[in-house]
C-alpha cells in the first residue's frame, strides 16, 4: 500500500474539518444547493401521500445529499408538513449493470462513513455503519423509490451520541438532472436530534419530501397575493414581522405561530407571493414557545453558518 492510499482513508474526516462559513454576503451552501436541487431534480416516484433538513458531506467518491412521528426515534402521531429545501446528489461512476459488485474489505467500507455520517448504503445495496456506532431504528423506503433504487431512514447511536439519517441509493444523473444508466449515486442526510424538529419522523418526512418522496401537509401557505393562511387542519394563531437578520431575513419577511393536532409550531416566511419559502420550527426545540425565543434561535443558527432549514 502506498502513502497516498493511506491518506485516502482520512479523506472523509479531512473534508469534514475543511468546511467553514465562507465569505460574508453570500447565500449559505444549503441555500445554493437547494436551488440547484429544485432545478435539477426530475425523478420517477411512486404514489404521493400526505405525510426537515440535513447537512452535506462527501461519501466515497459520490457527493452526499442532504435531507413522521415519534420522539427521538420512537413512535408518535402523523407527520406534519414542511416546506424546506435540501441539496442534491451527484453521480458516481459505478456501472449499474454489474449485478454483484466486487466485495469490499472492511477498511474500504469504512471509507463510506464518518462521525458526521455514520451510516451509508454501499453500492450493492447493503448498509455500512461506522465502527462503534449502531442502528437503533430503521424505516424502510421513506422516499418511495422503485427498485433497484432504494432509501432508508435510520437512527444511529454511539453512547450518548445520536444522528438522524436518510440514506439513498439511486441511479446517477448528468448535469441537467437526467438519469445516466450505468452509474450509481449514494446519498445521506444527517442531523443531530432536536434541530428544527423534536421528533425523528417529522424530520424524516421532511427529508423524504426533499428527495421527491411523499408530500407533507403544509402548516401554512402563501397565496399569490402574498396572503398567509393556515394549512389543512391547522390554526394560524398570530403573524409578526420577522426580525432583520443579516444575510437571512429582509423587510416584509414574517413569522407565524401555528397549531395543529394539539402541537405548536412556528413558521418562518421568507420572500413573498409565489416566491415565498416557508421553514417550520417545532416549538418544543425552543427554550420557551415564544416569538422572542424563535428570533434568538434564528440568529444563533444563522451565526453558525447553517441557518434554519
Amino acid at each position: 500500500m502506498t502513502d497516498d492510499e493511506g491518506d485516502l482513508a482520512l479523506l472523509g474526516d479531512l473534508l469534514e474539518r475543511s468546511f467553514d462559513a465562507g465569505p460574508e454576503g453570500l447565500p449559505t451552501p444549503a441555500e445554493r444547493l437547494a436551488e440547484g436541487r429544485r432545478v435539477l431534480r426530475r425523478r420517477r416516484r411512486i404514489g404521493i401521500v400526505a405525510t426537515s433538513a440535513g447537512v452535506v458531506a462527501a461519501i466515497g467518491v459520490g457527493v452526499a445529499l442532504s435531507g413522521a412521528t415519534g420522539d427521538h426515534g420512537g413512535d408518535g402521531a402523523p407527520a406534519v408538513a414542511t416546506s424546506s429545501s435540501s441539496p442534491s446528489t451527484a453521480p458516481t461512476e459505478t456501472p449499474a449493470t454489474v449485478a454483484s459488485p466486487a466485495p469490499k474489505s472492511h477498511r474500504q467500507q469504512q471509507r463510506l462513513v464518518s462521525d458526521m455520517f455514520p451510516a451509508s448504503f454501499d453500492y450493492d445495496g447493503s448498509i455500512v455503519v461506522k465502527d462503534g456506532w449502531h442502528i437503533t431504528r430503521q424505516v424502510d423506503e421513506p422516499v418511495g423509490l422503485l427498485p433497484p433504487e432504494k432509501s432508508l431512514g435510520v437512527v444511529v447511536e454511539r453512547g450518548d451520541q445520536v444522528r438522524w439519517m436518510l440514506l439513498t441509493l439511486q441511479v446517477g444523473q448528468d448535469g441537467e438532472g437526467h438519469d445516466k444508466p450505468g452509474t450509481w449515486s449514494l446519498g445521506a442526510s444527517a442531523d443531530d436530534p432536536g434541530k428544527d424538529f423534536s421528533r425523528y419522523d417529522d424530520w424524516l418526512a421532511s427529508q423524504a419530501e426533499l428527495q421527491g418522496g411523499p408530500k407533507t401537509q403544509p402548516l401554512a401557505v402563501v397565496d399569490a397575493d402574498d396572503t398567509l393562511r393556515a394549512g389543512p387542519g391547522a390554526e394560524l394563531v398570530e403573524v409578526r414581522p420577522a426580525p432583520l437578520i443579516k444575510h437571512y431575513t429582509t423587510e416584509r419577511d414574517r413569522l407565524a405561530e401555528v397549531r395543529r393536532d394539539g402541537r405548536t409550531w412556528f413558521v418562518i416566511v421568507r420572500g413573498h407571493g409565489a416566491d415565498a419559502s416557508l421553514y417550520p420550527v417545532d416549538a418544543t426545540v425552543l427554550p420557551t414557545p415564544t416569538f422572542e425565543a424563535l428570533a434568538a434561535y434564528m440568529a444563533a443558527e444563522v451565526a453558525s453558518g447553517e441557518g434554519v432549514r
